[in-house]
């Protein structure tokens, strides 16, 4: 069991740096500040690097970074149920929102599961900035020092 959650925190690591260096999961168009959230955090936990650099605002976006060979096998190790994800809007105006993302991450691997919330994984980064960009809602976190 150690070495599971192991590779499992290893793994979450990697995609969620990955994901913040920087339904339709191809960086489609996000039509409301949660659905951009979503996808987003789809992008993230898949390793679709090209539908997260898509979800990012364009100040952000040559931040997503690719991953490494050693994270994306981590990731391919286990299956990740990302169903238990709950989008919460709020603070919205016509052209920005604060999304906040909540609930479990289910992941299983070398035949255990585990069930992580989302909050434990992400300590107090579970709010993502939205903005309204080229009309299509995409995550614009701050960057350094803000």
């Amino acid at each position: 069991m150690k070495r599971f959650m192991m590779i499992v925190t290893l793994a979450l690591i990697a995609v969620i740096a990955a994901a913040c260096g920087g339904g339709d999961d191809d960086g489609g168009d996000a039509g409301d500040p949660a659905e951009a959230g979503r996808q987003f955090i789809n992008a993230a936990f898949t390793m679709d690097v090209e539908a997260a650099r898509n979800l990012t605002c364009e100040a952000r976006r040559g931040e997503v970074t690719e991953v490494s060979d050693e994270q994306r096998a981590a990731t391919e190790a286990m299956n990740l149920d990302l169903s238990g994800l709950e989008f919460t809007v709020s603070d919205q105006t016509d052209d920005s929102a604060t999304v906040t993302v909540s609930g479990v991450i289910k992941a299983e691997a070398e035949g255990q599961e585990v069930e992580m919330p989302v909050e434990q994984m992400l300590g107090s980064e579970t709010s993502v900035p939205v903005i309204k960009e080229d009309g299509k809602w995409v995550v614009c976190p701050a960057g350094d020092g803000s």
